[in-house]
């Protein structure tokens, strides 16, 4: 997150560190996505993918009531399966700016701990609103990709 963000959101996939994708909301309403489309051969040479879209002054203002509602300024810093003891699974990140310092929550394997905590099914509704949003779901992935130096001609 940037000094503009007030909300960010980070998806990682089982068994990696590197986020897959991440999606941003600044002040003024303006959504950034950035999806990474991994090179398991030469992890160096990784393609990132942007994708932008401006929110609504509604859709803001629901997004911000639904961070109000499910109060998420009293979350936990990390929630995670109590049962079941897993590796690789994937993994949430959700940063909100409240004041001058953002309080970031993550959840290992969300859907079993969801199972378990309410606190966890808040945080995916909260999820799934901000997903809602994201350009890369309404966009073809090639239609980010830069073309090839051949296909100019």
């Amino acid at each position: 997150m940037n000094e503009s963000d007030l909300i960010g959101a980070w998806y990682c996939p089982g068994f990696s560190s590197d986020p897959y994708w991440r999606i941003f909301v600044n002040h003024r309403r303006w959504l950034r996505q950035e999806v990474v489309i991994a090179n398991f051969e030469d992890p160096n040479k990784n393609e990132v993918l942007r994708y932008w879209a401006r929110l609504s002054a509604t859709e803001n203002d629901k997004l911000w009531d639904l961070i109000e509602k499910i109060e998420f300024q009293n979350f936990q810093r990390k929630y995670s399966n109590q049962t079941l003891y897993t590796t690789g699974r994937e993994s949430f990140r959700i940063a909100v700016r409240l004041g001058t310092y953002p309080k970031e929550v993550e959840v290992n394997d969300p859907q079993w701990a969801a199972a378990e905590n309410v606190d966890v099914q808040k945080f995916l509704t909260l999820w799934t609103s901000l997903f809602s949003f994201a350009p890369h779901g309404h966009v073809p992935i090639e239609q980010g990709r830069p073309r090839p130096w051949w296909r100019f001609w």
